[in-house]
């Protein structure tokens, strides 16, 4: 059997300052507690961003946003290869304090 990971750990060392906090808590969520705490911290931040921008005063919204963008006029790849770029620009999102939204008028090519 596989060893758990010890990344989460290695990411909270790198985290900037103001970074969402990877916390090791005895909580009751499987065999990754710091993923599912991480997750938790990273969708209370989005919908956050979400309900400012919403809000319709820009002046409440100071918040950077990573968009996946896959146009019409582009070649984005096959399922896996978009997939792979979601996740990929999910992650980065997630570490550098990022809202995450997807720009892609149809998910099939």
């Amino acid at each position: 059997p596989a060893l758990p990971s010890d990344w989460a750990l290695r990411l909270s060392r790198v985290q900037p300052a103001g970074g969402f906090a990877v916390r090791a808590k005895q909580a009751d969520h499987g065999q990754c507690p710091e993923v599912v705490l991480l997750l938790d911290e990273y969708l209370e931040f989005h919908r956050s961003v979400l309900a400012r921008m919403q809000s319709g005063n820009p002046d409440l919204v100071k918040d950077k946003v990573l968009i996946y963008r896959c146009s019409a006029l582009g070649f984005c790849g096959g399922h896996g290869d978009r997939l792979n770029g979601l996740l990929g620009v999910f992650l980065l999102a997630i570490v550098s304090r990022r809202a995450f939204f997807i720009d892609a008028p149809r998910p099939v090519p």
